[in-house]
Parts: C-alpha cells; sequence; structure tokens
C-alpha cells in the first residue's frame, strides 16, 4: 500500500461543535480505532439526523492521488451500507461512494472487491491538484440514501511526481474516447431525493472529465413523465417530484443543463412499457391518461385480448410520441432522444 499522507483523526473536521462521542444535537459521532498503519478516529454520521457538512484541511501542495477509508462494517461485525458525499474546494458538486454491487457468477470474481466487517475499504477517488483545497463530506441529504449510515475513517494522500502526473493526463479523455453511454433509468431520482439544481449537478458529476460522452435519461414512462409535458401526463405522486414542485425545478431543464456542465450530452429516454402485469388492470392513469383513455389502441393477443402496451400500428399513437420526442428536443433543447423497449418485453403483438 502507498504510504502518502495519512490523515487518519478526523476530529479536526470543521466546525468542532458538529462531532461528538453520542451523536447527540446533530453531531457525527467520533470512534477510536486501530489498524496496521497506526490509532485514529473515525466519524459516523446517522439517520434521523441534520449533521452539517464537516470540513477537513487538507493542507496539501501539488498533485497527489486522493484515497478515502471507508469502514463497513456494524452490529456483530457484519458488512452494511454506508454512503458518503465528498468534494474537493474547486469541486462543483459532490462525488457519491457507496460499495459496488456485484455477483460474482454474473459479472466475474473479483476477491479485491470483496471486504468483510472488520475491514476499511480504501477507494481511489481522484488525481488533483490540492493546493488551497480542503476536503468538505456530508450525509446523502435526501431521498432513500438518507436512510443509510454516513462513514469515513480516514483520508490518504500520496504525492504525485511530474510522471505520474504526466501519465495521469495522457488518461483523460479525447474527443476519440468519449464513446460511452449511461443510463440512468429513472429509480436514481427516488434513491438520492433529486430535487434541487445541486441534486441535479451530483447525478452526472461522476461523467465529468470521463470517456463517457452521452446520459441517457429516463423522464417518461409510456405516457407518464416526470416532468411538466405538455403532451404527457406528469406525475406528482413521488415525493422527489412534489419536492420539485415546491422548488419551482424542471427536472429536465436541469438534468440538461447539469449534463452539458459536466461535459456530455443528454438523451431523455421514454421507457415503452404499459401498465404493470397483473393483478394491475388498464383502467386508470397508472402509464399515463392517455394510455388509461383509449384501451382501444393497445396491442392484443391473437384472440383479441389486450396486452399491457400501447400498438404503434394506429396512427394516433404514433402521432402522440412524435409529439413528446418534439417536445423533448423542440421546447427543451435535448441533444437526442431515446426509446427503451428492453425492460417492457413483449411489445409487438397484435393490433
Amino acid at each position: 500500500m502507498k504510504k502518502g499522507i495519512w490523515i487518519s483523526d478526523l476530529t479536526q473536521c470543521e466546525p468542532r461543535m458538529a462531532i461528538s462521542r453520542d451523536g447527540k444535537g446533530n453531531t457525527w459521532i467520533a470512534v477510536d480505532y486501530e489498524v496496521e498503519e497506526g490509532k485514529g478516529i473515525m466519524l459516523y454520521g446517522v439517520p434521523g439526523t441534520d449533521a452539517p457538512p464537516l470540513k477537513l484541511r487538507l493542507n496539501a501542495e501539488g498533485w497527489h492521488e486522493v484515497r478515502l477509508g471507508i469502514y463497513y462494517g456494524g452490529g456483530a461485525g457484519g458488512v452494511t451500507d454506508r454512503t458518503l458525499c465528498a468534494r474537493l474546494s474547486d469541486d462543483a458538486a459532490f462525488s457519491r461512494f457507496k460499495p459496488e454491487t456485484y455477483r460474482s457468477g454474473k459479472d466475474g470474481a473479483y476477491p479485491e472487491k470483496s471486504f468483510g466487517g472488520w475491514d476499511i475499504a480504501e477507494a481511489f477517488w481522484k488525481c488533483a491538484d490540492l493546493s488551497g483545497q480542503d476536503l468538505i463530506f456530508a450525509r446523502p441529504p435526501r431521498g432513500q440514501m438518507a436512510g443509510t449510515e454516513t462513514n469515513l475513517a480516514y483520508v490518504r494522500l500520496v504525492p504525485m511526481d511530474e510522471a505520474a502526473v504526466s501519465a495521469w493526463k495522457a488518461e483523460q479523455p479525447a474527443p476519440d474516447t468519449k464513446v460511452l453511454i449511461a443510463n440512468y433509468d429513472g429509480g436514481n431520482r427516488s434513491q438520492w431525493g433529486v430535487s434541487t439544481p445541486e441534486d441535479t449537478l451530483a447525478e452526472f458529476e461522476c461523467l465529468r472529465d470521463s470517456d463517457f460522452d452521452v446520459a441517457l435519461y429516463a423522464v417518461a414512462s409510456c405516457c407518464r413523465t416526470g416532468y411538466p409535458s405538455r403532451v404527457g401526463t406528469y406525475d406528482r405522486s413521488a415525493q422527489w417530484v412534489k419536492d420539485c414542485w415546491r422548488n419551482g425545478m424542471d427536472p429536465l431543464a436541469e438534468a440538461i443543463k447539469a449534463a452539458h456542465a459536466c461535459g456530455v450530452k443528454l438523451f431523455p429516454q421514454n421507457r415503452m412499457v404499459g401498465v404493470n402485469l397483473p393483478p394491475m388492470s388498464h383502467a386508470g392513469p397508472h402509464r399515463g391518461e392517455f394510455l388509461a383513455d383509449h384501451p382501444e389502441w393497445l396491442c392484443t393477443y391473437p384472440d383479441g385480448e389486450p396486452t399491457r402496451h400501447l400498438s404503434m400500428a394506429f396512427p394516433e399513437v404514433r402521432d402522440f410520441y412524435v409529439r413528446m420526442l418534439r417536445e423533448w428536443v423542440e421546447d427543451y433543447e435535448a441533444d437526442g432522444v431515446n426509446l427503451l423497449f428492453s425492460r417492457s418485453c413483449p411489445f409487438v403483438y397484435y393490433v
């Protein structure tokens, strides 16, 4: 392991009054630990508190690798969930840290990604010129992630010489390397409670200075939309959408703005799906009023029984979707459009 500068006593973070040993008064909880490198004091942020963001003065000059140590153990030593938000002073938005989910049978076996209930997992974050910069870290402010604990055990800064800096810069994206496409299928907004411009920018921060060129961003399911559409039915039932509405924020307009700020194009996405599988019926505006009002335009089985989806064989259905796509590129000036069929089979049946 590269030694570098190991900042292990996090009680030196500011404001000091936001750190305690018992977590009372909306404070971070300080916990002693000891590892091979020495002793330290980690910090926990727990759900149900308003523990404020903390600032750790790095007191470093020049280029360094920035690595964060996070302890995922809990209870009787079992691995549990942790969610950390962190940024440097000059960063435009927080980056998010969680353990990577993978299945060895599907994704491959990577022993280095596995850790036990007594391990502190060290994550490489970025290389940066830390001159005059501090580290700011926080709990997730909203959404389902706010229901998880936050931990930071230590910060490790590894100085970089000229050769290391040159090698890092050589790995930065170029026009011919930006060939990747990211897919946001919609669930992330409720997970993180995305309802402010700051939340939205954090959505795309992970794509900044990367080889990702396009973000596919789910904003509609059939005829139901997650933004104030003039074509589809704006569904304001989810908490994050209610919060957007109260904040006066148009989620699609803000997403396009944030994606562009992070250097990627945004293609709004419609998951071309009908109503849920039984026992849900076709009645009601579950996927939007257009579908609910026109069950006669659903695909059918050979015996005439309706399926879940609208049929593209009807000109009225095609016209509806074309109007929605035009809204994206004409009114919102999106960079493109995306229609997602892969999660909605079977789609093509009979008229």
